[in-house]
């Protein structure tokens, strides 16, 4: 049915606005910060329409802009879920027979050791919110013991304070990415290891590895990679790349509504 509704018209920028309600009980824009905020929708006749925003979002003091001088939303930050330290970006990447999550490929810069396990957690919560039973690869230039560095031991780490955290959850690390991928190569990198070659929630050491890791593999393959999803806020929350196509977004929205739900 509603790929039968006609087309909106885009008749000016749409903003949003801090808003107070006049004595009539409607909403009106200020330039006071009220914490209430509403769409600024232009008409057609040159007035505009505000509809007001709802949800869990409180604005404190995080400006938001593409453009200088074109802020597109200012004093921002998101409540978290209770006991979440921080928020992460998580991707999910679907194939033509499984799809598997890939983080924290958005969000967090150089996680050290705590906050990679962290982000460990939240990605499995999001593959078992999506149906999938989580078997977690944290991912290195090491498989087990296989190569040595200082961002080696900070993802051994990261992989026993998973273990202390989620002790039946399912995980290996730390391991190259063949190894967690592909039961072949892991039959010979990580012999014995019932995790390796079976990963299917794919924790990356820094964002730069992430992000780089979920393009190439998404242009590669053919993947359909969707998000990023953010983890850690208590309500559904989620981005779109600059680059989204039409068919991002409706992935993107169909996602959130799922995660509403």
């Amino acid at each position: 049915d509603l790929m039968d509704e006609p087309s909106e018209e885009d008749h000016g920028t749409v903003t949003l606005v801090n808003v107070s309600y006049n004595k009539d009980g409607a909403l009106q824009e200020t330039s006071e910060r009220t914490n209430l905020w509403a769409w600024k929708v232009p008409q057609e006749d040159g007035s505009f329409a505000y509809t007001k925003l709802a949800g869990d979002v409180r604005f404190d003091d995080v400006d938001f802009a593409y453009e200088e001088g074109k802020t597109i939303l200012h004093d921002i930050s998101l409540f978290a879920k209770p006991g979440q330290k921080l928020v992460s970006g998580a991707f999910l990447m679907c194939f033509k027979d499984h799809v598997a999550v890939f983080s924290d490929c958005a969000i967090n810069l150089n996680p050290d050791a705590e906050q990679l396990s962290e982000i460990a957690l939240q990605s499995a919560e999001t593959a078992r919110a999506f149906g999938i039973d989580p078997k977690v690869g944290m991912l290195s230039y090491s498989t087990l013991g296989s190569g040595k560095g200082p961002d080696v031991d900070m993802v051994e780490e990261a992989t026993k304070l998973l273990k202390e955290k989620a002790p039946d959850l399912p995980v290996v690390g730390s391991i190259q990415f063949d190894a967690a991928w592909s039961p072949t190569v892991a039959a010979t990198k990580a012999k014995g290891n019932d995790v390796a070659g079976h990963v299917n929630v794919f924790v990356f050491p820094d964002l730069c590895a992430g992000n780089i890791g979920y393009k190439a593999v998404q242009r590669s393959s053919g993947a359909l990679a969707i998000g990023p999803v953010l983890q850690g806020p208590n309500k559904p929350v989620n981005d779109l790349s600059r680059g989204a196509l039409v068919q991002d977004i409706i992935n993107t929205i169909a996602l959130t509504a799922i995660e509403a739900q």
